[in-house]
């Protein structure tokens, strides 16, 4: 197994395997950037991160407020010490990231939204880096991202 990166498709592989771990061993910061997140367990993961002291940080779009509200997802998470930036993207358009920095050791990122239909039903990737110089770049775009105004 390579130690500096690795990735997996969906459907077929499974990328929620892939990514669990990387939550479930993060040690002080997750940092989150979603177009769309509904994914239970992964979502779980998060909040156990959370509750062992892990500062987890979340950016979602502003036109996956409805669904996140109707879920409950906004909520559950600020209720667990999550904060949550609700974002739009460039001029009012969407925020289509889908990326995880934790621990500013590993980048995860690709096509993958973290919901159950990503998994099972949609032409998915994802990978994971452990690159200095992209996850920087990353942290970067996360930082400027999380100075936007907050919808919710």
């Amino acid at each position: 197994m390579n130690e500096t990166f690795g990735c997996s498709f969906s459907p077929g592989d499974n990328i929620k395997a892939m990514i669990r771990p990387f939550l479930k061993t993060a040690k002080g910061e997750i940092l989150l950037t979603m177009y769309c997140l509904e994914e239970p367990d992964l979502i779980a993961d998060l909040i156990a991160a959370s509750k062992r002291g892990v500062t987890v940080k979340v950016i979602l779009d502003h036109q996956q407020e409805c669904l996140h509200a109707k879920l409950g997802i906004l909520q559950n998470l600020r209720n667990h010490s999550i904060t949550v930036h609700v974002i739009a993207g460039v001029s009012g358009h969407i925020m289509h990231n889908k990326y995880c920095i934790i621990d500013q050791v590993t980048l995860l990122t690709g096509s993958f939204n973290w919901t159950p239909d990503a998994l099972v039903y949609n032409e998915e990737n994802y990978l994971w880096i452990k690159d200095q110089f992209l996850i920087q770049a990353y942290n970067d775009n996360f930082n400027s991202l999380w100075l936007r105004p907050s919808y919710l």
